[in-house]
């Protein structure tokens, strides 16, 4: 039990330490793909100056976020968008062209 905690907390921060990164070095876009209901947009807005979030995850669970967000009176943020997505066909699909920078974060 403990090793899983552990490793949850570990994942959240390689997480937010990539984001801030890319923040930081303003990559003109981030891609979450399994979004969830990650709140890292929210959570590093202050630090993003320029960079587009796109969230893409199954869409029951993101018109769950949209929900929860509307309940807490928070907007989109404006650098945000939500696009629902069935990634199971296409993971296995997936091609990077060489030379391409790509991170996953699962």
């Amino acid at each position: 039990m403990v090793f899983r905690i552990l490793w949850k907390i570990t994942r959240a921060d390689w997480g937010d330490e990539l984001f801030l990164d890319a923040l930081r070095k303003e990559y003109p876009q981030i891609v979450l793909l399994g979004a969830g209901y990650d709140s890292r947009a929210y959570r590093f807005a202050e630090f993003n100056q320029a960079t587009k979030v796109f969230e893409l995850d199954i869409a029951p669970t993101q018109n769950w976020k949209k929900k929860a967000l509307k309940k807490a009176k928070i907007n989109l943020l404006e650098n945000l968008t939500l696009a629902p997505i069935n990634l199971i066909p296409h993971v296995t699909h997936l091609k990077v062209e060489p030379g391409t920078e790509l991170v996953i974060c699962v």
